[in-house]
């Protein structure tokens, strides 16, 4: 079950500026780099937690709906995701998309892994059978447009990351895992979606 980003982020978790204070540089003369660990960074972090930090559309796609003995609803992939701009669409079984009425389902955002849900006494419609993208839900995922709507530990984590990819740039063998932090690895793990 893929998922396309549709966009990639419009601004950095992590501001340059609080990051450059991080790691102590008062020169400019990488601030290319550091922005690129902190963009690393962040994918990172996304990537082990399932969470989104900057706000941006992405598209989530399956063969068919669940099964009626199934009312968990389709669950996303990640989290925090908003109600607005959320679209399902599926491919009849004449083969044409339509678009499920948004009277019909609700976004379930209080779990950990948001979800569609069908609201009482509707129905998923039939899908076109063997159709490996049947189902396609576009959503907005992300704490906020900007490094300032992402929680502050979350933020902490970034640049805790980021700075040890600045100071640690050829990582290679057992020693070098073995280096990073265990500070690091709690700051991670803390916001990491387990299951749900």
């Amino acid at each position: 079950m893929p998922w396309t980003e549709l966009a990639p982020p419009a601004a950095p978790a992590v501001s340059l500026s609080d990051l450059k204070d991080h790691l102590r540089l008062t020169s400019n003369d990488e601030d290319g780099l550091v922005a690129f660990y902190a963009q690393a960074a962040s994918q990172v972090f996304e990537a082990k937690t399932r969470r989104r930090l900057i706000q941006r559309q992405f598209r989530w796609e399956q063969p068919d709906f669940p099964g009626v003995e199934d009312d968990l609803g389709i669950e996303l992939p990640f989290g925090p995701v908003q109600a607005a701009g959320l679209v399902v669409q599926y491919y009849g079984t004449a083969g044409s998309l339509q678009t499920l009425a948004g009277t019909d389902y609700y976004l379930d955002a209080t779990r950990l892994l948001p979800r569609v849900v069908l609201l009482p006494f509707r129905t998923f419609p039939a899908v076109q059978d063997d159709r490996p993208n049947g189902v396609q839900v576009t959503f907005t995922a992300g704490y906020g447009p900007t490094y300032q709507s992402v929680p502050e530990g979350m933020r902490w984590a970034v640049m805790l990351l980021a700075a040890h990819m600045y100071t640690t740039r050829t990582p290679v063998g057992a020693a070098a895992l073995a280096d990073v932090p265990k500070t690091l690895g709690y700051a991670v793990d803390a916001y990491k979606i387990w299951g749900a």
